[in-house]
């Protein structure tokens, strides 16, 4: 089975798994979202990519072990932990017209004094 592309969706998840564990824990990359395994080490490898987590592919792409966040990962996993912010985030930039990467998730993340907060009300 040949995975899909990565889903910031699904990274996100991955994120938030792993930033629960104490320090030190390895996370297997596995039965996460009800997602395939092979969809989950394929969004595992992107966000190693991306230098969000430190880990570990193996067994021909079917398997994953994640060894930490690194810091850029931490400041993603903390900007994004609150589903109504990354919503917003995502609803920001299709309006804009931009894919939803990493890459952009980080940037419609980021601190910005002139956007609104969004709050749990």
């Amino acid at each position: 089975m040949t995975p899909g592309p990565y889903s910031s969706d699904v990274i996100r998840i991955i994120l938030l798994e792993i930033g629960q564990l104490p320090v030190g824990v390895r996370w297997a990359a596995t039965g996460v979202g009800g997602y395939s395994d092979i969809d989950i080490v394929h969004n595992v490898k992107a966000a190693q990519d991306e230098g969000l987590l430190v880990g570990m592919i193996g067994s021909y792409g079917k398997v994953a072990i994640v060894y930490r966040l690194t810091g850029k990962g931490r400041e993603f996993l903390e900007a994004s932990s609150h589903v109504g912010v990354w919503e917003c985030a995502k609803s920001l930039l299709r309006s804009q017209g931009h894919p939803i990467t990493i890459k952009s998730m980080m940037s419609a993340l980021a601190p910005n004094p002139a956007r609104m907060a969004v709050t749990d009300d």
